[in-house]
C-alpha cells in the first residue's frame, strides 16, 4: 500500500510525493504542504494493521503532541495529525518536520563514531528524553533509525509515543531481525512494567552502536547481565554502558542526565589514560634508544654496564693508531630514566547505593551519592583502613570500603591523615556509637518542596491508572497523576505542601519512595502528615518501609491504610518499626488510591521522619 500512497492529498493539504522509509508499523513519506508550498514535511502513515482507536489517538495527540510542539530543540516537531479513509481503509497520520540531516542509522552505516560525535549526540538525546520524562511521556522505541538530524546537524528525536499509539507489542516476532531484537529491554521481553528507566537500558544499547559500529549480544540471565560487551572500549566506558543496562531496571541510571554525565566523565578518563600511555611509550623509547646509543658508542658506559672490562687489554703487538682517551670518571653516571606512570588506581561500587562523605564518617556532610557500577579514582586510605578516599567530581571524598571493590589491595595505599572537628566527648574511631532513642534519620528533601514537572528532589515515583473501565470526561486527560507544590491555606499541612492530584474521573494509585542509608541491624520506623480532597469515596493512604533498600516498595512493611477524604483534618501515616538489613539502606514508601473515579482525587503529604531506635 506504501507505493499507492504516493499522489494522495491527505486533509486536502498534504500532497504525498515519495516514500522515504519503511519500518514495522508505519511508513515515512515526503509531502509538499499546499498551505505553505515553499515548506517540504514528513508524513508518516500507521499501517491498518496498527491503527490507532480513537481513544488511543486523542491520548496520544494529547500527551504526545504537548512535548513535540516545537518549543524543544532536540524533539522532531508534530505539525499536524489526522485521519483519512483512502481505498475505502482509514487511516491515521501525523504531519511532522523534514529532518533534512539524516538518521543516526544512516551515519553507522559509514562507520562508528569518535567519542567526541557521540558525546555530542548522546548529550542531545538525554537532553529531549529528560524533558519528555518530566512531563511522564516515554519513548520504549529508541533505536538508531529515529534520531534524526536537521541542516545544522542537530539532534532530533522521532516517534515518541508511538509503540504506545500502535499497540507494538512488547514482544518479538518470529522474523524480526536482530536490530530489533537487540533494541528490546528486559522487562520489555518478559512483557513487564516499560517505563523511563527502559528508555535508559535502550540508549545504553544505542551508546554501544555509537562507539564500535556493532550491537551487543544477548546474555543469559543467570550471567547477571542480558549483554554481552564484546568490543573493546575503556574500562569507564565500558562500566557507564554495562549500567545502563543492567537487567534489574533499578540498578540503572535514574535519568538520562545522569548516564550522560557519567559518559563525558568517562571520555576525559580515557583521554587521560591514552595520554599517559602515550607519554610513558615514548618515555621509555627515547630511554632506550638513549641507552643503547650509550652502550654502542661509549666505552666507558659500556665497563660500567658490565658489557666491556674496567681494567685495560694487553697492548697488541701491532702498531697502532695512538688514541686519545678520556680518563674514566670516578664514579660512573646515574642514568636519568623516565619512569612509566603506573595506572591509576579505583574503586567499583559493588553495593545498590553509597552516598560519598567529606570526611570518613556517616555523620559528616554529604557530597553525593554513586551507585552499583559507578568507577572513581582511588586516592589513599583511612588509618583505620575503613573508609577509602577518591575523587569524587574533582573533590576528595571518602567512601566505606565494604560498599566497593578496588583494582589494587587497599594496604598498599599511603594512609590519609584526617583532623576531624574536636567533640566534647570524644569517641574511639574503632567503636562507633549506635543512635540514641528517637534519633531523627537524615532524609533528602523531606518537606517535598521545588517540585516542578512532575519531579520531587531526592525522591522516586511511579503511578498507574487503577480503573481499567473508565471514560475520561474532561480535555485534556491525563492518565497520571499530577504532582505539584501547593500553597493554598486550605490545604496545606506545615508549609508549602507536596500535592498529588487525579482529575477527570481518572484513577489514582501512586507510590512514592526513597532510599535511606542507616545503621544495619538499628530499628527504624517511618512516619508522614497527609490530608485528602475527594469529590467521591476518598483516597486511601499508607506508609510503607522495606528493610533491605530495595528500589521499590513490593516487599514494604506496611502500617495501618487509612481512608480519608476532605472531612478529616491531617492525618498521621506510620509504619512498624523494623530493624535494617545488614546492606545498611532502607526504602521509604508513601502510597496513595484513589476507591472511585470522581473530579478529583487529590493527596497531599508532608513532614517525612525517619526515626532510629523509636520508642
Amino acid at each position: 500500500m506504501g507505493d499507492n500512497l504516493i499522489g494522495h492529498v491527505l486533509s486536502g493539504r498534504y500532497e504525498i510525493q515519495k516514500l522515504l522509509g519503511e519500518g514495522e508499523t508505519a511508513w515515512v513519506f515526503e509531502a509538499y504542504d499546499n498551505n505553505q508550498p515553499d515548506r517540504k514535511v514528513a508524513v508518516k502513515v500507521i499501517k491498518a494493521e496498527y491503527t490507532p482507536s480513537s481513544g488511543a489517538r486523542k491520548a496520544f495527540t494529547q500527551k504526545v503532541c504537548s512535548i513535540a510542539d516545537g518549543q524543544h530543540p532536540h524533539i522532531l516537531p508534530i505539525y499536524d495529525h489526522g485521519t483519512q479513509r483512502i481505498g475505502g481503509v482509514p487511516v491515521f497520520y501525523l504531519v511532522m518536520q523534514l529532518a533534512q540531516g539524516g538518521s543516526l542509522e544512516d551515519r553507522l552505516k559509514k562507520g562508528r563514531l569518535s567519542l567526541n560525535e557521540a558525546g555530542r549526540i548522546l548529550q542531545e538525546i538525554c537532553a529531549a528524553l529528560d524533558y519528555a520524562h518530566s512531563q511522564q511521556v516515554f519513548h520504549l522505541d529508541l533505536k538508531t533509525s529515529n534520531i534524526l538530524f536537521d541542516k545544522q546537524d542537530h539532534v532530533l528525536v522521532a516517534d515518541f509515543g508511538l509503540a504506545d499509539l500502535t499497540q507494538k507489542t512488547c514482544h518479538p516476532k518470529a522474523n524480526s531481525g536482530p536490530v530489533a531484537q537487540a533494541y528490546l529491554s528486559p522487562e520489555q521481553l518478559s512483557g513487564g512494567r516499560a517505563g523511563p528507566l527502559t528508555d535508559i537500558y535502550l540508549l545504553g544499547i544505542m551508546l554501544y552502536q555509537m562507539l564500535t559500529g556493532g550491537l551487543p549480544t544477548r546474555g543469559q540471565a543467570d550471567e547477571g547481565s542480558m549483554v554481552r560487551l564484546e568490543h573493546p572500549l575503556p574500562a569507564g566506558i565500558r562500566a557507564v554502558i554495562a549500567r545502563a543496562t543492567q537487567p534489574d531496571p533499578y540498578q540503572r541510571y535514574h535519568t538520562a542526565g545522569d548516564l550522560a554525565q557519567a559518559f563525558t566523565a568517562s571520555i576525559a578518563q580515557a583521554k587521560k589514560d591514552r595520554r599517559q600511555t602515550v607519554i610513558a611509550a615514548v618515555s621509555l623509547i627515547i630511554t632506550s634508544i638513549a641507552c643503547i646509543a650509550a652502550v654502542m658508542v661509549v666505552p666507558d658506559v659500556r665497563s660500567w654496564l658490565g658489557l666491556e672490562r674496567s681494567t685495560p687489554m694487553p697492548t697488541s703487538t701491532t702498531a697502532s693508531p695512538t688514541a686519545t682517551l678520556t680518563p674514566m670518571p670516578t664514579s660512573p653516571p646515574t642514568p636519568s630514566l623516565t619512569p612509566t606512570p603506573s595506572p591509576t588506581p579505583y574503586i567499583v561500587l559493588s553495593v545498590a547505593q553509597s552516598h560519598v562523605y567529606a570526611e570518613p564518617g556517616e555523620n559528616c556532610d554529604e557530597l553525593g551519592m554513586v551507585y552499583r557500577g559507578d568507577q572513581l579514582p582511588l586516592c589513599g586510605r583511612s588509618e583505620d583502613g575503613v573508609w577509602l578516599q577518591v575523587d569524587y567530581l574533582g573533590m576528595k571524598g571518602w567512601i566505606p570500603v565494604h560498599a566497593v571493590k578496588t583494582s589494587i589491595e587497599p594496604t598498599v595505599l599511603p594512609a590519609v591523615r584526617v583532623t576531624l572537628a574536636p567533640t566534647r566527648t570524644p569517641t574511639p574511631t574503632a567503636t562507633p556509637s549506635l543512635p540514641g532513642p528517637n534519633t531523627p534519620v537524615r532524609l533528602q528533601n523531606p518537606g517535598f518542596e521545588r517540585v516542578q514537572g512532575n519531579v520531587i528532589p531526592g525522591w522516586q515515583w511511579w503511578a498507574e491508572d487503577n480503573f481499567e473501565d473508565k471514560t475520561c470526561r474532561s480535555d485534556p486527560c491525563f492518565d497520571t497523576p499530577l504532582f505539584s507544590q501547593t500553597n493554598d491555606p486550605a490545604r496545606v499541612i506545615d508549609g508549602p505542601t507536596l500535592q498529588v492530584e487525579a482529575t477527570a474521573f481518572v484513577g489514582l494509585r501512586v507510590y512514592i519512595l526513597q532510599t535511606v542509608s542507616v545503621s544495619p541491624t538499628v530499628p527504624v520506623r517511618f512516619q508522614a502528615l497527609a490530608k485528602v480532597y475527594s469529590d467521591l469515596g476518598g483516597v486511601r493512604l499508607a506508609a510503607g518501609i522495606e528493610p533491605n533498600g530495595s528500589p521499590d516498595c513490593s516487599q514494604a512493611r506496611w502500617g495501618d491504610a487509612l481512608l480519608v477524604d476532605q472531612s478529616r483534618d491531617i492525618v498521621r501515616l506510620v509504619t512498624p518499626a523494623v530493624a535494617a538489613g545488614p546492606p545498611g539502606w532502607v526504602t521509604i514508601c508513601l502510597y496513595a488510591e484513589s476507591v472511585h473515579p470522581a473530579r478529583s482525587n487529590t493527596a497531599f503529604f508532608d513532614n517525612a521522619i525517619l526515626m532510629a531506635n523509636p520508642e
